[in-house]
């Protein structure tokens, strides 16, 4: 879009606040926006875990790695550092959640899913599973 077509719209835009909505209908659209985050597919080792002792050891007092405080229905993974807190992941029988947490074991492809309670967390066990992954722009 050149200079005159942006002042176009502008003037466009100006003239038509307060106007009938109708009006405003045929303004063109900002093809310069932003387009979402690329998305990527793995194959991942996913695993389940809760806030208990026997899960997270030492580190089990309801705060993950990413200052987040857990509370109960939270949905959130632990995900390899390369990926950044808050990237959105999608898991088939869990859904698409944030990154919120770390974890020792968690390298490369194995990804966690966060539980309420132990009894979950082994009722989920070990499943391979096709994981989609919204890279975030850095």
């Amino acid at each position: 879009m050149d200079r005159l077509e942006r002042y176009g719209l502008v003037l466009a835009v100006l003239c038509c606040i307060g106007c009938e909505p109708s009006a405003v209908e045929n303004v063109p659209e900002n093809h310069d926006a932003p387009s979402p985050p690329p998305a990527e597919s793995i194959e991942a080792n996913v695993s389940a875990y809760c806030a208990c002792d026997k899960c997270c050891g030492k580190w089990a007092d309801g705060i993950t790695a990413s200052g987040h405080k857990i509370k109960p229905g939270d949905r959130f993974v632990a995900a390899d550092k390369r990926y950044a807190f808050g990237t959105m992941v999608t898991i088939p029988g869990y859904g698409r959640v944030p990154i919120l947490d770390r974890g020792g074991a968690i390298r490369g492809n194995k990804i966690d899913v966060y539980h309420d309670t132990h009894k979950q967390a082994l009722r989920w066990g070990r499943q391979y599973l096709s994981v989609t992954i919204e890279r975030k722009k850095q």
